[in-house]
């Protein structure tokens, strides 16, 4: 048998992506994006922790899918109404929920769970 190893008290758990940023699901994926996109007062890369499965709710940070390109918007809802703004609020555009005709913003793509910001 022998003794236990002296270094045991030692011993560190290894770190998880999965663990830290709460990825649970095969529908959430890490997408990168300027700071600026997100108001972040710095360019420095974000890492966006973004979640295919969950239902976007009102004031959800979202990527929408815009013909093949990914924007990050936030999105709120008001009766058959829906609104897109950026990020930081500016820019607002109003949408029926029902209109079906709009190439824009009519597909999400998922709903942002985290963000991680580089040093």
């Amino acid at each position: 048998m022998g003794f236990p190893s002296p270094a045991k008290d030692f011993e560190e758990l290894r770190l998880s992506l999965d663990d830290i940023l709460g990825i649970r699901n095969p529908a959430t994926f890490l997408m990168r994006c300027k700071g600026s996109v997100l108001s972040v007062a710095n360019d420095r890369d974000v890492v966006l922790v973004v979640d295919s499965s969950k239902r976007a709710e009102n004031g959800s940070l979202v990527v929408f899918d815009v013909s093949g390109e990914h924007r990050v918007k936030r999105v709120y809802f008001r009766g058959d109404k829906y609104a897109v703004t950026d990020p930081n609020g500016d820019h607002v555009e109003m949408f029926d929920i029902d209109d079906f005709d709009l190439p824009e913003y009519s597909r999400i793509f998922g709903v942002v769970i985290s963000t991680v910001e580089f040093q």
